[in-house]
């Protein structure tokens, strides 16, 4: 039944991707993408200095889908978003307002990378710039951000494909500083300085496969 339930979830997503333009422009610097994202309107900020999302009508929690769904490891701690994504984990962000940009500051000893879903098909950290790569270990810190051309009511998360040949199946990561704009852009068809055409919410049921879909193993 779960497998046809995400099937059908991935189909449906699939098919309004097509309705709309789902490309997406990506960035590495805050100061770009600002620019790029505000398009004459505000960036909602939230620095997570409570241990909570202040922004109204955002809202995170993270989550394990094996033998039954569970809540994952995601929290608030210091300040920050503290999350580590398991094999068969996701973290999800909704917005009561569709959002067209999202940004923020990542750190993390990088091991499958992250990808970022809901009508998106997008990895991070870069594999040819923002690495530092060294004996034996490699890391990101910094800020990475998207401008979508078409809404997002939410965002999901879930590790990348960039590990070794033996993949870590998994990523532990630390976000702060989040940023959002509920303008349109008014080009984010045009990337600066990376961008991808993804591959619609049909991306979603590519991982289930890739993941094994068999939740059950």
């Amino acid at each position: 039944m779960r497998r046809a339930f995400v099937l059908t979830i991935g189909v449906l997503g699939f098919c309004m991707s097509l309705l709309g333009d789902p490309v997406a422009a990506e960035y590495y610097d805050r100061t770009a993408w600002e620019h790029a994202a505000a398009n004459g309107g505000s960036l909602l900020k939230d620095n997570f200095d409570t241990n909570s999302v202040s922004v109204a009508g955002v809202s995170v929690a993270s989550y394990v889908s094996y033998n039954g769904l569970y809540t994952g490891s995601g929290q608030f701690n210091d300040g920050a978003w503290v999350d580590s994504i398991p094999k068969y984990g996701y973290t999800v962000w909704t917005f009561s307002q569709p959002i067209y940009a999202f940004g923020a500051d990542f750190t993390m000893s990088v091991q499958d990378g992250l990808e970022f879903f809901s009508g998106l098909n997008l990895s991070m950290p870069n594999v040819l710039l923002p690495y530092t790569d060294g004996i034996g270990s490699r890391s990101f810190a910094g800020f990475y951000g998207f401008i979508s051309a078409t809404p997002l009511n939410e965002l999901l998360l879930s590790w990348g494909t960039d590990g070794p040949p033996c993949s870590c199946y998994g990523q532990a990561y630390t976000m702060d500083n989040l940023e959002i704009s509920t303008t349109a852009p008014a080009d984010p068809a045009v990337p600066e300085p990376f961008g991808l055409v993804p591959l619609g919410a049909v991306a979603v049921v590519l991982v289930c496969v890739r993941r094994g879909i068999s939740f059950r193993q």
